[in-house]
């Protein structure tokens, strides 16, 4: 008994800590690009535009979590400081972003916003349209191969599930939007999304 019990938490183990579907990281990747184009495209067109974004020192170095101050037993790793490691490697950067982008004025906002959209080619006039960005995510996700969490992906942007809409540009319901699709990709399917 014991042992069955042993095997089946390894197998439990298991897959929490790796996607039972490749495809799930692939759909992921797919929204993370779109945060990762919007995030350097902004830090970008502040420089262009002379818009000073408040860095801030925050944790981390956006490679994981910490401040690179080695931890353990007082060995180094012969690189100096400490790497940096878990979770959310990459996010920092988005996240720094985000936090200076919402600290500046209602029109820096939609400068930057403005700027970093027409760049992506997402504006239609001044008017962010929603419509072209969808269907570049719904190109990208078709692209990454067909899976049941891309099909689910895929049937939440086509269904508004995700709510994004036309209007002032706003990059910060762009990012809630990418956010909402990332829990997509993990989001168990209905039959209905199986069959897209």
């Amino acid at each position: 008994m014991k042992e069955l019990f042993l095997l089946l938490l390894v197998v439990v183990a298991s897959l929490l800590l790796h996607p039972a579907d490749s495809s799930e990281r692939e759909c992921r990747n797919v929204a993370v690009s779109l945060e990762r184009n919007i995030t350097s495209g902004g830090f970008a067109c502040a420089d262009e535009l002379g818009i000073e974004l408040e860095r801030g020192r925050g944790r981390g170095n956006g490679r994981g979590r910490g401040n690179g101050r080695e931890r353990g037993n007082g060995r180094g790793r012969g690189r100096g400081q400490g790497q940096g490691r878990g979770r959310g490697r990459g996010r920092g950067k988005a996240m720094k972003f985000l936090a200076a982008y919402s600290k500046l004025d209602v029109d820096e906002q939609q400068d930057l916003a403005s700027c970093v959209l027409e760049e992506m080619g997402l504006l239609d006039g001044d008017t962010f349209d929603s419509t072209a960005l969808t269907d570049n995510l719904i190109s990208d996700l078709a692209a990454a191969g067909q899976s049941a969490a891309i099909n689910a992906t895929i049937a939440v942007i086509k269904d508004g599930g995700c709510p994004l809409e036309d209007g002032d540009p706003d990059l910060i319901a762009i990012l809630e939007f990418t956010d909402c699709l990332k829990g997509s990709c993990t989001t168990p399917l209905d039959a209905e999304a199986e069959l897209i």
